[in-house]
């Protein structure tokens, strides 16, 4: 917050206090476990490369998502994104938990064909 009034609007407010945030964590380290600095840029790095990684992903089941047909989509989005129960699946969709698993089955599989 003691930082607030120097931002100037150059980059989103988002990447701006991340900037912050990590410099307290490196100087917090350093000064407290006096942690080498190089170590600590690695573990930064490290830590935006997966989040890099994980935005790539999350692109890649996106649009597996919509190319699946509506149902298979759904029943993935609620098992997988969401973590239902296949119990509270079947209550979502209105339909049986034997059901859920066979289109949880058959999305997984036409899923998976999509990835190659």
């Amino acid at each position: 917050m003691k930082q607030l009034d120097k931002y100037e609007g150059k980059q989103s407010i988002g990447s701006w206090l991340y900037q912050i945030v990590k410099t307290e964590i490196v100087n917090y380290w350093r000064e407290k476990y006096k942690v080498n600095d190089n170590f600590l840029q690695e573990l930064f790095t490290h830590q935006e490369a997966m989040h890099e990684t994980s935005k790539e992903t999350f692109k890649k089941v996106e649009k597996i998502l919509l190319e699946l047909p509506a149902n298979y989509a759904k029943v993935l989005e609620l098992r997988y994104l969401k973590e239902y129960s296949l119990e509270d699946c079947a209550k979502e969709m209105n339909t049986s938990i034997g059901n859920i698993k066979v289109l949880q089955h058959r999305a997984l599989k036409k899923a998976g064909g999509m990835i190659l």
